[in-house]
C-alpha cells in the first residue's frame, strides 16, 4: 500500500511540475533528428561525422526525451521550489560578475601583479568568476546533471552542413555531385524539426597520372621520380583526403631522409586536374615544388646537408653541487662531455646514428632517440640541430636518471574475514662503475589466504616470500642492439 501511495505521489508531482514548466522555455524549433538519403559509395557514418549538430538524446525506439524535459523543468519558474526561471537567474549572476571584476579591480589597486597579496586575491577572483561563468552558460547544477541543454535547429547550419558535405565529396574523388537538405515537422512535435540531406554522389574519377611533376630542383625531382612506385596515389583508385594528405608527408619524410633538413610540407602542393574528364574519364595529380601559392619560409628547403659535428652532453649537474666535474671526450668524430655522470663512450656510440660527415637522415635522428630512450639511463634525450653557420652541427643534450631509485607498495586482502596484508618493494642502481648496466632487486613479502584442497571450510594464512634480481647489460656491438637479462631467483 505504501509503494501504491508513493508512485502515486511521485506521478502526481510529476504532472504537477511538467503543467507549471512555461512553453517560453524553449525559444526555436528543436532538431529532433538528421539523416542522410542518396549516398551508395560513401558510409552514412562519415557523413555524419560531419554534422556538428546532435539532436537530444531520446529514450529508445520512442520520440522522448528525459534529459530535455528535466532541463525545462529545472529552469522554470516553479513557486514554492524557486521564484526565479534560468533567464531571470542568468541576469542576477551577469550582474554578480561585473561586481566582482570591479571589486578586485579596487582591491589590487597599487599592488605588484607579483606580489602574495595579488596573486592570492587573483586566485580567489579565478575560482568564483568560473563558478559564475559556468552557470551563466550551462545553468543550475541540477540542469547540468540531471538535463540536456535544447538542440536547435537553425537554417544557417543546414546550409553550412551542404557546403561541409560538399567538400567532403571533392576531396574523396566525386565532382558531379548535388547536395540538397528537407526539413519535416515531426509527427509526435511540432515544434520539432527532421533533417534529411539528400545525395547524389554522381560519377567519381579514378586517377588516370599521378606522376607529374613540376619541381624546380633538379636533385629533387630525380629524387621523385626514382621513388615513385611509394607513392600514396594510385592509378586507377578514387581520390581520397586521407591519401592526399599521406602523400605529401611521404614527399617530406623521403627529402628529410635525404639531407633536406629545412623542408617541410608546405613547399609542397600537389593539384588535381578535372578539366578533361568529360574526355579522360580521370583526373590527373600534379606535384608541385615549391607551392607556388605559399612562398617558402626558408629559402634552404633545397640545401641537402651532412652533419659537420656531433656532441653529446649528458648533463648531471645539481644545485646542490657547486664546482661540477667536466670531462670531454673524443670517441669516432663524436665529442662527448659529462658533467658529473660519465657513461661509457663505447657503449654510447653503437646507439647515436647520427654521424659526422654523413647525409642528414631524419630515420637516424628518430633512432638514436629510441636507442638512447631504451638504455633507461636518462629522463629524456632532446637532440639539436644548428644552421647558423651554414652547416649543420648536431647536439644530443641527455639528462641522467638518479642513481638509486626506491619504490615501495603495501597493501592487503579479505578472504574469508582473514586479512592478508603484503609488502612490495624495487630497488634500482643504475650506470654501474660508467657502464650504463643495471641491478634491480624486487622483494615481495606477505600473508594471502587460502581455503583447503579438501576441506573447503578451513581457511589458513601462507606466508609468501619472494626475491628477484635482474642485471641488465646492454650491448655495445652494432649487431646486438637488444639487452642481455640474467635473473637470480630465490
Amino acid at each position: 500500500m505504501k509503494k501504491i501511495f508513493f508512485y502515486i505521489s511521485t506521478l502526481t508531482l510529476t504532472l504537477y511540475l511538467s503543467g507549471c514548466s512555461p512553453k517560453g522555455v524553449l525559444t526555436d524549433p528543436l532538431l529532433s533528428s538528421q539523416t542522410f538519403k542518396g549516398n551508395k559509395t560513401l558510409p552514412k557514418e562519415r557523413l555524419e561525422a560531419l554534422l556538428p549538430q546532435k539532436p537530444n538524446k531520446k529514450l529508445p525506439l520512442t520520440p522522448i526525451t528525459p534529459a530535455l524535459y528535466f532541463y525545462q523543468l529545472f529552469s522554470a519558474k516553479i513557486p514554492p521550489f524557486t521564484y526565479k526561471s534560468y533567464a531571470e537567474k542568468k541576469v542576477d549572476w551577469q550582474q554578480q560578475l561585473t561586481k566582482l571584476n570591479e571589486e578586485f579591480d579596487q582591491a589590487v589597486k597599487g599592488l605588484d601583479n607579483n606580489s602574495e597579496t595579488y596573486l592570492k586575491l587573483a586566485k580567489k577572483k579565478e575560482k568564483k568568476t568560473q563558478k559564475l561563468t559556468r552557470k551563466i552558460n550551462e545553468g543550475t547544477w541540477a540542469m547540468r546533471t540531471f538535463g540536456e541543454q535544447p538542440s536547435y535547429f537553425y537554417e544557417a547550419d543546414a546550409v553550412k552542413n551542404v557546403e561541409k558535405v560538399k567538400t567532403y565529396l571533392q576531396n574523396h574523388g566525386f565532382f558531379n555531385y548535388t547536395v540538397t537538405y528537407r526539413k519535416d515537422s515531426t509527427f509526435f512535435n511540432r515544434r520539432g524539426i527532421d533533417i534529411t540531406y539528400i545525395v547524389d554522389e554522381g560519377t567519381f574519377y579514378p586517377f588516370k597520372q599521378v606522376d607529374s611533376l613540376v619541381v624546380q630542383d633538379r636533385t629533387i625531382r630525380e629524387i621523385l621520380r626514382a621513388n615513385q612506385a611509394a607513392s600514396k596515389l594510385k592509378v586507377g583508385e578514387r581520390l581520397e583526403l586521407e591519401n592526399y594528405n599521406d602523400e605529401k608527408a611521404r614527399i617530406e619524410q623521403l627529402l628529410k631522409n635525404n639531407g633536406y633538413y629545412n623542408f617541410s610540407k608546405d613547399n609542397i602542393s600537389i593539384r588535381i586536374n578535372d578539366l578533361d574528364t568529360a574526355f579522360t574519364k580521370g583526373i590527373q595529380a600534379i606535384t608541385y615544388i615549391p607551392n607556388p601559392l605559399k612562398p617558402p619560409a626558408n629559402p634552404n628547403y633545397r640545401k641537402a646537408y651532412s652533419i659537420n659535428k656531433v656532441t653529446f652532453i649528458a648533463d648531471g649537474s645539481s644545485p646542490s653541487i657547486t664546482n661540477p666535474k667536466v670531462d670531454t671526450i673524443y670517441n669516432k668524430d663524436i665529442q662527448y662531455i659529462f658533467v658529473n655522470k660519465r657513461f661509457s663512450t663505447r657503449l654510447l656510440d653503437s646507439k647515436i646514428s647520427i654521424r659526422p660527415n654523413q647525409l642528414y637522415q631524419l630515420q637516424n635522428r628518430l633512432q638514436t632517440e629510441k636507442n638512447l630512450y631504451g638504455l633507461d639511463q636518462f629522463q629524456f634525450t632532446r637532440i639539436n640541430f644548428d644552421t647558423t653557420r651554414g652547416l649543420l652541427d648536431a647536439t644530443i643534450y641527455a639528462r641522467p636518471l638518479d642513481k638509486y631509485q626506491f619504490t615501495a607498495e603495501t597493501g592487503g586482502s579479505v578472504f574469508k574475514l582473514v586479512f592478508g596484508p603484503f609488502f612490495t618493494t624495487a630497488f634500482k642502481v643504475r650506470n654501474i662503475q660508467g657502464s650504463a648496466s643495471s641491478l634491480e632487486t624486487n622483494l615481495r613479502f606477505g600473508f594471502e589466504a587460502q581455503t583447503g584442497f579438501f576441506n573447503t571450510d578451513t581457511v589458513s594464512r601462507n606466508l609468501e616470500l619472494g626475491l628477484n634480481t635482474s642485471l641488465i647489460i646492454p650491448f655495445g656491438d652494432l649487431r646486438q642492439t637488444n639487452f642481455g637479462k640474467f635473473h637470480w631467483l630465490i
